[in-house]
């Protein structure tokens, strides 16, 4: 049996999206210069009318061939789907949801040590669509987390002063603030196995001291 690469299937993906979404440049519609007679605004209004309806037609036509290739672009990953393991379905699903972590602003990279001055202190987790598409089950399943993003990430040491959430159409984000109030020494960050994956870090925990 052939072999899929992952890659390959995330450029075909991409081709047939790309074919789904592109429009060609509308002409606008000319009216004939005239005078004010009767006869030349009726002809000119039935010109007008006779063309709009032939636009209805051709982007009547546009959305059934869009409609075909969102159903053949359905087909080909679902297809798609059984040549992949587990971790090859996660990569291509995370071409549309991606998760940072934030800490004061700066995304935090994998073995990065985080020393802040006083606080307060700001780790922001955020979930963000990348593509306004739909996905078969299967995908959307490996490409987001399961349940909300606070219920895998915890603190030790001390806990968040406050803990808001923004929720827009496309981007969510989870934001804890320390050290407002109170003073903070030392703060540990743990991320579930599952949130770890997303972020593409190695471990669990991040380490954040204040400087003396």
């Amino acid at each position: 049996m052939k072999i899929i690469k992952p890659f390959l299937l995330s450029v075909a993906a991409m081709v047939l999206m790309a074919g789904c979404f592109a429009s060609e440049e509308e002409n606008p519609i000319e009216v004939p210069d005239g005078d004010s007679g009767s006869a030349v605004m009726e002809n000119t209004s039935n010109e007008t009318v006779k063309r709009l309806e032939e636009k209805i037609v051709e982007k009547n036509e546009e959305i059934r061939t869009l409609e075909e290739l969102n159903v053949q672009y359905a087909e080909f990953l679902e297809a798609a789907s059984e040549y992949l393991n587990e971790e090859e379905m996660k990569n291509l699903a995370m071409l549309k949801h991606r998760y940072t972590l934030t800490i004061n602003g700066e995304e935090y990279e994998e073995g990065q040590a985080v020393t802040l001055p006083e606080g307060p202190v700001e780790v922001k987790v955020t979930s963000e669509m990348l593509l306004d598409i739909n996905l078969p089950q299967k995908f959307e399943m490996a490409g987001s987390l399961t349940g909300n993003v606070d219920e895998h990430i915890s603190f030790r040491e001390v806990d968040p002063e406050t803990m808001d959430v923004t929720d827009g159409t496309r981007v969510q984000a989870f934001i804890y603030t320390f050290s407002k109030e109170k003073p903070l020494e030392r703060l540990t960050i743990y991320l579930s196995d599952e949130l770890k994956g997303h972020l593409g870090l190695n471990g669990n925990e991040i380490e954040i001291s204040m400087e003396k």
